[in-house]
């Protein structure tokens, strides 16, 4: 695979985790296929140095105030313009073998396909392998797993050479999400009026209005520590900026979000 891939990771005030997952695609990621861009929304802790480490192939962007995830992604994408394929990825993860290949395979099999997404660890996404086996009835694809057992799957499914996938309605996570470039330029960034949530949402529904496909790999799992960013606000604040991305999910796709 001689293609570029742009590996776009947005942080704000989160080191330790951060660290875990940049250490994450150095051990499970071949170094010939990426390039990995840290966007770091003017974080005061640690991460406020980390463009004097020597990092290999990374590049850090400090951002000089707090852009948030969503305006971090786009100022990382600004950076990546000439790349195949970019890559969303929150800080708060791990990956594992073949994550990188097992997304860009199903990007080259189907040009319709938009966006491509993993099974998750964590409870609260959709995407936790359990309820993904449960609501889709997958019992004969996808094996019961015990929550002190799940993580045993970076072992067995990541290895999986085959094309597992299942077409979705609806929408991917953006923990970590697979595009084409041309997807994107096609389809434009992400809008920045969303604050910590509903612009994943949102920008489904605009692939899927350019009549582009979400797919969710059944192949590759990866670890997801969802919501180290966001519970570390208040309980109050956290309430209203849910219920202002959900006003305006409601006001631009009424069809889609009509509660």
């Amino acid at each position: 695979m001689s293609k570029k891939c742009a590996l776009i990771m947005v942080t704000y005030n989160n080191y330790d985790v951060l660290l875990e997952a940049i250490t994450s695609v150095y051990l499970h990621t071949n170094p010939s296929l990426y390039q990995l861009f840290i966007i770091d929304n003017a974080s005061t802790d640690k991460t406020k140095e980390l463009s004097k480490q020597s990092l290999i192939n990374t590049h850090v962007e400090h951002m000089t105030s707090n852009l948030y995830w969503v305006g971090g992604i786009n100022r990382g994408l600004e950076l990546t313009q000439d790349y195949d394929y970019i890559f969303f990825l929150n800080d708060d993860i791990e990956v594992y073998n073949n994550w990188l290949e097992n997304h860009i395979h199903v990007l080259d099999e189907n040009k319709k396909i938009g966006a491509v997404g993993p099974l998750n660890s964590s409870p609260r996404d959709w995407q936790f392998y359990n309820n993904v086996r449960d609501k889709f009835n997958l019992y004969g694809i996808l094996p019961y797993m015990r929550s002190e057992k799940l993580d045993d799957l970076k072992y067995v499914n990541n290895q999986i050479k085959n094309n597992r996938m299942l077409t979705i309605r609806g929408m991917l996570a953006f923990f970590c999400t697979a595009f084409r470039r041309e997807t994107i330029d096609k389809v434009g960034y992400l809008d920045e009026r969303f604050v910590m949530g509903g612009d994943d949402d949102a920008y489904c529904r605009e692939l899927e209005k350019n009549n582009y496909k979400l797919v969710l790999l059944l192949n590759t799992y990866i670890k997801h520590k969802a919501g180290s960013s966001i519970n570390k606000m208040e309980t109050t604040t956290k309430k209203q900026i849910d219920e202002k991305n959900r006003k305006l999910l409601r006001e631009l796709y009424p069809e889609y979000y009509l509660a």
